[in-house]
């Protein structure tokens, strides 16, 4: 299987058109978050009668942008990957203005509100498309074609958009989540429900690291034979490392006193960073003698990375 090159750190500017391949130009908008990286990228496919992908938030800038590049050119059709509030609302007022029929699988909640389940927050609750599409649908412009790939779990009605003459697939936003297996591998298959979008505060490093770390530690902390609950006592062996951090977080989160353990002053300030009410250095004292001083004793003790 081919790599696929992760390019981080990229030359663009905002609410200009850049091309970035013989048939796939840009517009970035100004909305840098944890899910949109720099800003949400509006993509336009082809040249002449042309298909845009993911209007983007409903910012002037953006828009008079994207009306200004294809000023000279007629938009044919908008594809809409979701429904999230930095993806579809700019197509309320370029739909009309370019003249060209919407395509999404559905409203926000497509799937959910029919069965009566509550829908995620932030979307764009007044996009109908005016066609629905479903996996596996081709749609065809002039000198272009591409394939309707379903991918619901960011949204339930996530649609991405491949166009295999470029070799392209146009996802929307980031997520993080779990595989049981090959997660080292440059690319792998994540089932949907197992996908979850990344917060705008998170970094990508973090989110790398979210699901095993935190994961892990709420799962030691949440399982029936412990059920950490506030006003308790949490002590954490070794808590510099990820899923020691992570239990530091959640011992706070959930009420309780947490004494942390590391091997260094620098180590333990982290701790503290996390919320630690008491630190101890376990190369230098007695951690025994410590926590019967500090707290007289805990409830629940959390060890990772030991059996």
């Amino acid at each position: 299987m081919p790599k696929i090159p992760f390019t981080y750190k990229y030359d663009f500017q905002y609410a200009r058109i850049e091309t970035l391949t013989p048939m796939i130009r840009r517009v970035t908008a100004r909305n840098p978050s944890g899910f949109s990286f720099h800003g949400t990228g509006t993509y336009i496919i082809g040249h002449g009668n042309v298909a845009v992908i993911d209007p983007g938030p409903n910012l002037p800038e953006h828009i008079d942008a994207l009306k200004q590049a294809l000023a000279q050119e007629t938009v044919s059709h908008i594809l809409i990957t979701h429904t999230h509030e930095d993806h579809s609302p700019a197509s309320h007022e370029l739909k009309p203005f370019w003249g060209a029929k919407t395509y999404g699988y559905g409203p926000h909640g497509a799937g959910k509100i029919a069965e009566g389940v509550s829908i995620e927050a932030g979307g764009d609750m007044d996009f109908v498309p005016d066609i629905e599409i479903r996996h596996g649908d081709m749609i065809k412009g002039d000198g272009w074609e591409v394939e309707c790939v379903y991918t619901p779990g960011h949204t339930s009605n996530h649609m991405c958009f491949a166009l295999p003459s470029e070799k392209a697939l146009f996802t929307g936003d980031h997520v993080m989540g779990w595989v049981p297996w090959g997660g080292y591998a440059t690319e792998t298959i994540m089932s949907a429900w197992a996908a979850i979008p990344v917060p705008a505060s998170m970094s990508w490093e973090e989110a790398a690291a979210f699901p095993i770390c935190y994961g892990t530690a709420y799962g030691a902390l949440s399982q029936k034979r412990v059920q950490m609950a506030a006003g308790e006592t949490l002590l954490v062996h070794g808590a510099a490392g990820g899923v020691g951090l992570a239990g530091v977080d959640i011992g706070k989160a959930l009420g309780a006193t947490v004494v942390a353990t590391a091997g260094s002053a620098e180590k333990l300030a982290t701790c503290s960073q996390y919320g630690a009410d008491h630190t101890i250095n376990y190369r230098e004292e007695s951690v025994r003698d410590a926590v019967k001083a500090a707290v007289g004793g805990v409830d629940v003790g959390l060890r990772p990375g030991r059996r």
